[in-house]
């Protein structure tokens, strides 16, 4: 019932990633597998682009998995975020995010994106 709860909490992220999801399943043959990390339970699969380390939405971690272990924990920060904000979580990101992008902030300083390498950094220690 938990996992209903979170899951309606965080639909639209988690429909975008399944329908990424299904993408990469069926068009691009690749193999997703699912993983848990503290009682919560993603699928991860690996990206067909090497222009991004990783992306979360909802119950979808995408990564290369070059990228190794500390972008897995950037993105279960991200996760973290997704459960603060639930559905608001895109608009919110995408808004903050654009606004800092015309101010000339650069991706890696966004608000987001420094809360979420500081949550794979205290995941570490």
């Amino acid at each position: 019932m938990k996992y209903f709860f979170i899951i309606l909490w965080t639909l639209p992220q988690t429909f975008c990633g399944g329908v990424f999801y299904l993408y990469l399943w069926i068009i691009n043959k690749k193999k997703p597998y699912l993983f848990t990390y503290h009682n919560r339970h993603f699928y991860f699969c690996e990206t067909i682009t090497t222009r991004i380390n990783g992306i979360t939405l909802g119950y979808f971690i995408f990564q290369r998995f070059a990228s190794g272990d500390y972008i897995t924990r950037h993105e279960i920060g991200h996760d973290r975020q997704q459960l603060w904000l639930g559905w608001l979580f895109l608009p919110v990101y995408l808004v903050v995010t654009g606004v800092q992008r015309l101010f000339g902030v650069s991706q890696e300083n966004t608000l987001f994106e420094v809360m979420a390498k500081d949550y794979a950094i205290r995941m570490t220690n």
